[in-house]
């Protein structure tokens, strides 16, 4: 019957789960530890904080911003958080990412550094790494990387492992765009980091780095869905949904038409329902999944929505005129038509930092 001793216990479980990456488990533990003192504001406090973090590294970014929003929302709250409130901050920077809101992701970088304790150096290569993540998904990729190295650093010299990882995920993915190599190493070299102390959630992310070059070198799915086991397994929901987009990316790329059809379904599904930035370039999946079934109106549905939720987005409009309806014309021997498609899809994906 001691509610508050038993919300302590689970509180003390739920940050055990999420630091072995057991992310549903995490979850579960901690709402369950609130429901115990829901009418206790001084205990939900460290148990909001923790849920906040495993909404952000899970990707249900919504419930991410809206628990952590409530708790910047309290004025008693920044001075009994960790570090001030700069891991809060850091924390829904995470959530930001995961959505693709970059803008947001800034802001609560910028508040975060603008604390005393950004100064400490932990802390500092934490923000490093973060703020790489999110000049890489501006296309800012000299400034990502500059700050990748930076955080890789840092994190070596103060046994950051975690950090470590982060790092070595940007300064492959800069790498990946333009020698297979390196990235390569960067993303074996995470891995082993990640195995070697038990970072469960870092070890998924750096198979699904590998699994990304696979693809890009022999169209494989085999090792991105051993990461999309684990991932379902961790309960790292975002990742799943990324997983998918790629898993069918790769089987439409083979012509195994219905079941990249299905894996474009799940990651849209997902996206929707976890409000991520994912959800355009699933749609796109699925149109061109349609492309090579000749099922034109449904190609067409998907991609005025696509381009309804990202319209100034280069890839989903490089991506709808040279995989999606180029494909049509090429199925339809219309070799003309598919040449100015493919040249109109090009011109969108020439100009976009990520190809």
């Amino acid at each position: 019957g001691d509610r508050a001793r038993a919300a302590g216990l689970l509180l003390t479980a739920g940050r055990r789960a999420m630091a072995a990456g057991a992310l549903a488990s995490a979850e579960s533990g901690l709402r369950r530890a609130r429901r115990l003192v829901a009418g206790d504001a001084a205990r939900t406090m460290p148990i909001d904080d923790a849920l906040t973090d495993v909404y952000a590294l899970s990707g249900q970014v919504d419930r991410a911003f809206d628990v952590g929003n409530r708790l910047l929302a309290r004025l008693d709250v920044a001075a009994r958080l960790p570090s001030g409130g700069a891991e809060l901050h850091l924390r829904l920077a995470r959530a930001a990412v995961t959505g693709g809101r970059w803008p947001v992701a800034a802001t609560h970088l910028a508040a975060a550094r603008s604390l005393p304790a950004a100064g400490e150096p932990a802390l500092a290569a934490c923000l490093d790494a973060l703020e790489a993540q999110t000049a890489l998904g501006r296309g800012q990729l000299d400034e990502a990387g500059r700050l990748a190295s930076a955080a890789l650093v840092a994190a070596e010299r103060a046994g950051q492992p975690a950090v470590v990882c982060e790092a070595l995920e940007v300064t492959g993915r800069i790498a990946r765009q333009r020698d297979l190599d390196a990235a390569e190493a960067a993303f074996t070299r995470s891995l082993a980091v990640a195995t070697a102390h038990s970072l469960e959630l870092w070890r998924l992310r750096a198979l699904h780095d590998l699994g990304t070059l696979d693809q890009l070198r022999t169209e494989s799915v085999q090792r991105l869905r051993q990461a999309r086991e684990l991932a379902v397994e961790l309960g790292a929901l975002a990742l799943v949904a990324t997983l998918d987009l790629q898993i069918a990316a790769g089987l439409i790329k083979q012509f195994r038409t219905d079941d990249g059809l299905a894996a474009a379904r799940d990651s849209a599904d997902a996206s929707r329902r976890l409000t991520l930035a994912t959800l355009p370039m699933a749609l796109v999946h699925q149109a061109a999944a349609y492309a090579q079934r000749g099922q034109l109106p449904e190609m067409e549905a998907c991609l005025a929505e696509a381009s309804s939720l990202a319209p100034d987005d280069l890839d989903v409009q490089g991506s709808a005129w040279g995989h999606c309806r180029a494909v049509v014309s090429l199925l339809a021997e219309d070799r003309a038509r598919a040449l100015t498609e493919m040249t109109t899809g090009a011109a969108f994906l020439l100009r976009s930092p990520a190809t």
